[in-house]
C-alpha cells in the first residue's frame, strides 16, 4: 500500500490568517498526533477561500509570497508531515485578472484559449452577464448583458449559477496539462503528497480525468463527490477515496432515533404535513425552471427537433426533477455504467408519473440513453446539468425548508431517513474497509451547515420528542407578540429554535445568528429569495430574532432551562462519536478548530478564525491520546479488519462496539449513545469473538480480559472505551 498519513488537519487560509500563519502552527498539529495538512486552495484566486481561481500556476499572493510557500512546505517536510492540495480543475474565476479569459474576450475564438473555457461558440458573441444593463462596441467579441438574463440565456457553462466562475474543458489533454502545470511541479519535487479534487461531478469525463491524473500522480488522490444512500463511487476513477461527507451521515445518523413521533411534533408545529422527496423533485423543479432554463435549451437543441422543442424540454425538465442522485458517469465512449442503469431507470419512472402525457417524448429520450441514438453529446451535457439541480434544489433549497431535525440537514445527508442503525453503521464501515480504506473521515468541513458538536446537540431531541414539543409551545406562546403579521412563519420559527439550541454553548451573537438566519430563510424561498430579497419579510424576522434574545428575555430563560436537559447529553454524544471516528476505517480528517468542542454554523460563521491558544476540554484530550495511537498502530486501523461485535442485554441498542484486528493486534471499541433513555446499563454486556488476555483501556489503564465485557464496568468514567490486546 502507498504511503499515507492516519489523520489529516484542514486549515481555511484567509487575508489575516495566511500561509505564514498556517506555517507556525503546524508544531501544535504534529504535537496533536496529526499527520498531515490541507489548507483551501491556495493558488491565484479573486477571493481568499480560493475557489474562483484565477491563475492555477501561481501561488495566491494574498495568501502567501513564493518565500512563504516555500517555507510552509519545507516545514512540513522537517516534521515528516504529509501535504495535501486541493485543486479546482472545473471552473475559474472571470472577476480580476485572469489572463486567459481576459485573452478570449479580447481575440475570440483567435484566442490560444478559446478551447479552455466551456464556451458555446454557435451563439456568436460570449453573453457576459456581469452588469446591470446591455452592452455591445460591435468590433468586440463579447457581449455584456444583465446578470439576471443568464437564467434564460447562457454562452458558457457556469458553476451552478455563479456567473462568475466559468466552466473549463479539463477533458481536453492540452488544457489539463496547462491548468495543472504548477500543481504537477510540485508532485514532482515533492512538495505536495497528494491532491484533493475540488467537484468531480461539474466534468465532462471525470474518469478520463482520474486516470490522466493517476499516470502523472501515484500518491494519494480524494475527490469531493457526494454520494446517495448506498451509492458507490465510480471504481474507473482509480481514487483512494471521498472527503468523506457520506461518513458523516452515517456518524451524525447512528446518533438518531428513528422516531415518528418527532415527524408528528414537526408537522403539528407548522400546521402541516411535509414530504421529503416531493419537496426535493418540487424544489429542483422551480430552481431549474427560474435558474437554468437557458441551459434546459441549450441541452434540446443537441435533440432533433422533430418531437418538438417545447416537448423536449419539459421531458428534460422532468428527468431532471426526478434524478435520485447527482448524477451518472456515462463515458464519451463505451457502455453505460452498471451501477448508473438503476438510477436512469428510476428517473424515467417518476417523470413518466409526473408527465403522462409526454410518453413519446420519453420513449424516445430512453433509447437516446440506451445509447440507441447518435445523442452521446446530449447525455454528457445531461450529466454536467443534473449535479447542480441536485446541488441547488437539495442542499440550498430543500435542507432550508425541511426541518424535522437539522442534525440531520447537511451536505451528503439523507434527512428522509430520520437516521441510522447500528447494523448499516456497521455495514458501511465494513464495506468502506475493503473497498477505499484511505477516504477521509470527516464530521466537520467548510461546506457543513452545522459542525459535528452542533449536530450532536441536536440529535438528543430524537429521543425528546414530547419534551420538546412542550418546550415548543412554550417559545412560541412566548415569542408570538413579536411576530409581525405572522411572520417568520411556523416553519422558519421551528427552524430557528433547533439553530439557536445546535450552538447555545458558544453563547452566540444576535449578529452572529441573524447573519445565519437570514441565509436559511433566503436558501429556503419561501418568502424572500436572494435575487429579489423581501425586505418586510426579513426585517420582521430580524426584529422577532433581536426581540427574543433580549437580555433577561423570559424567551432566553426558557431556553436555557431546556437547553440544561441537552446540555450533558449532546457533549456525550460528540465524545461518542469522535472515539467511534477515531477508531474506524480511514484517514481521519480533523476540520480547524474541531479537536475541541467547537459549535458553528453554515459559512461564514464555520470559516471565523480559530483560538488555537485555547485550553484543551475532553474533546481535545481524547484527540491528544487517541491520534498517537492511531499513529503508532497506522496499518491496524487503516488495513485491520471492522468485526461488529454482538451486544446482549436491555440497553443493548444503547452500545456500539466492534473489533479492530491485525495480526496478534485487536482494539475493541464501544461508545453509548441515546442518553435520555440510558437508565442504568444493567447486565447489558459486549460479546467477544473469543476470550482475551491483558487488554488495557487506553484512556483509564483500566485491564480487562475475557470473553465478554459488562458495560456497566466499560463506561464507568467516560461514555466511550478502547482496549488494546496484544
Amino acid at each position: 500500500m502507498k504511503r499515507f498519513p492516519s489523520s489529516v488537519y484542514r486549515l481555511q487560509l484567509t487575508k489575516v490568517f495566511t500561509l505564514a500563519r498556517a506555517t507556525a502552527l503546524l508544531s501544535y498539529l504534529k504535537s496533536l498526533g496529526i499527520e498531515g495538512v490541507y489548507c483551501s486552495p491556495y493558488f491565484e484566486a479573486y477571493s481568499p477561500h480560493g475557489y474562483d481561481v484565477i491563475n492555477p500556476n501561481r501561488i495566491n499572493p494574498k495568501l502567501a509570497s513564493e518565500k512563504d510557500y516555500e517555507r510552509f512546505c519545507q516545514k512540513l517536510r522537517d516534521l515528516e508531515m504529509f501535504h495535501l492540495a486541493d485543486v479546482v480543475p472545473n471552473h475559474m474565476g472571470i472577476k480580476g485578472e485572469n489572463a486567459w479569459w481576459q485573452d478570449v474576450l479580447e481575440k475570440g475564438q483567435n484566442s490560444k484559449y478559446a478551447k479552455f473555457f466551456d464556451i458555446d461558440w454557435s451563439k456568436g458573441k460570449i453573453l457576459v452577464p456581469l452588469l446591470g444593463e446591455d452592452r455591445e462596441v460591435e468590433e468586440e467579441h463579447y457581449k455584456l448583458v444583465p446578470w439576471w438574463t443568464s437564467a434564460t440565456k447562457t454562452s458558457y457553462r457556469r458553476f451552478f449559477t455563479i456567473n462568475e466562475l466559468i466552466g473549463i474543458r479539463i477533458e481536453d489533454p492540452e488544457v489539463l496539462r496547462e491548468h495543472h502545470r504548477l500543481l504537477f511541479r510540485l508532485l514532482r519535487k515533492k512538495k505536495v503528497d497528494g491532491i484533493r479534487v475540488d467537484h468531480p461531478d461539474g466534468l465532462l469525463d471525470p474518469a478520463t480525468y482520474f486516470q490522466r491524473l493517476r499516470k502523472k500522480h501515484k500518491g494519494l488522490i480524494f475527490v469531493e463527490k457526494i454520494l446517495g444512500f448506498g451509492e458507490e463511487l465510480p471504481k474507473n476513477w482509480g481514487v483512494d477515496g471521498t472527503v468523506g461527507y457520506e461518513f458523516a451521515h452515517m456518524l451524525t445518523g447512528v446518533f438518531v432515533e428513528k422516531n415518528e413521533e418527532l415527524t408528528r411534533v414537526y408537522h403539528r408545529f407548522i400546521g402541516q404535513s411535509r414530504d421529503f422527496d416531493e419537496m426535493l423533485y418540487k424544489n429542483k423543479k422551480s430552481f431549474l425552471l427560474k435558474e437554468m432554463q437557458g441551459d434546459i435549451d441549450n441541452l434540446a437543441e443537441l435533440l432533433p427537433a422533430s418531437f418538438g422543442r417545447e416537448k423536449l424540454k419539459e421531458a428534460i425538465l422532468e428527468l431532471l426533477s426526478a434524478f435520485p442522485i447527482y448524477r451518472t458517469y456515462i463515458p464519451p465512449k463505451g457502455p453505460i455504467p452498471k451501477r448508473d442503469i438503476p438510477y436512469i431507470q428510476t428517473a424515467f419512472k417518476k417523470a413518466r408519473e409526473k408527465r403522462p402525457l409526454l410518453q413519446k417524448t420519453f420513449d424516445f429520450l430512453e433509447k437516446v440513453f440506451a445509447l440507441k441514438s447518435s445523442h452521446r453529446e446530449f447525455l454528457l451535457r445531461f450529466q454536467q446539468l443534473s449535479a447542480p439541480a441536485m446541488a441547488k434544489g437539495f442542499e440550498d433549497i430543500t435542507l432550508y425548508q425541511y426541518n424535522r431535525l437539522l442534525a440531520l440537514n447537511d451536505v451528503g445527508f439523507d434527512p428522509a431517513r430520520h437516521g441510522i442503525t447500528i447494523r448499516e453503521f456497521h455495514a458501511f464501515c465494513q464495506k468502506k474497509q475493503k473497498s477505499y480504506p484511505l477516504g477521509l473521515l470527516s464530521t466537520s468541513t467548510h461546506d457543513s451547515k452545522r459542525s459535528m458538536d452542533a449536530r450532536m446537540v441536536l440529535a438528543t431531541l430524537s429521543q425528546i420528542p414530547e419534551q420538546w414539543e412542550k418546550a415548543l409551545e412554550t417559545f412560541a406562546e412566548l415569542n408570538r407578540p413579536h411576530k409581525t403579521g405572522g411572520f417568520p412563519d411556523q416553519n422558519a420559527e421551528y427552524f430557528l429554535y433547533q439553530m439557536i439550541l445546535s450552538v447555545w454553548p458558544s453563547k452566540p451573537s444576535f449578529e452572529r445568528l441573524w447573519t445565519s438566519f437570514q441565509k436559511s430563510i433566503r436558501e429556503a424561498r419561501e418568502h424572500t429569495n436572494w435575487q429579489e430579497p423581501n425586505t418586510s419579510y426579513e426585517l420582521a424576522c430580524e426584529l422577532f430574532l433581536k426581540k427574543i434574545l433580549e437580555k433577561g428575555s423570559p424567551f432566553v430563560k426558557a431556553l436555557h432551562k431546556f437547553y440544561k436537559t441537552l446540555a450533558h447529553y449532546g457533549r456525550w454524544n460528540s465524545l461518542s462519536a469522535t472515539a467511534l471516528k477515531l477508531a474506524v476505517p480511514g484517514i481521519v480528517d480533523v476540520y480547524e478548530g474541531c479537536e475541541h468542542l467547537r459549535y458553528t454554523l453554515v459559512d461564514p460563521d464555520n470559516r471565523t478564525p480559530v483560538n488555537f491558544k485555547k485550553k484543551p476540554d475532553i474533546k481535545a484530550e481524547l484527540h491528544k491520546i487517541a491520534l498517537p495511537f492511531r499513529k503508532e498502530h497506522k496499518e491496524l486501523f487503516i488495513e485491520g479488519e471492522y468485526i461488529p461485535l454482538e451486544v446482549e442485554g436491555e440497553f443493548s441498542e444503547h452500545v456500539i462496539a466492534f473489533l479492530r484486528k491485525k495480526g496478534k493486534k485487536s482494539l475493541v471499541v464501544a461508545a453509548l449513545r441515546f442518553f435520555p433513555t440510558l437508565d442504568g446499563l444493567n447486565q447489558t454486556k459486549i460479546l467477544l469473538p473469543k476470550p482475551f488476555k491483558k487488554g488495557r483501556e487506553l484512556f483509564t489503564g483500566r485491564g480487562f480480559e475475557g470473553s465478554e465485557i459488562l458495560a456497566q464496568e466499560l463506561f464507568l468514567e467516560a461514555p466511550f472505551a478502547w482496549i488494546i490486546f496484544k
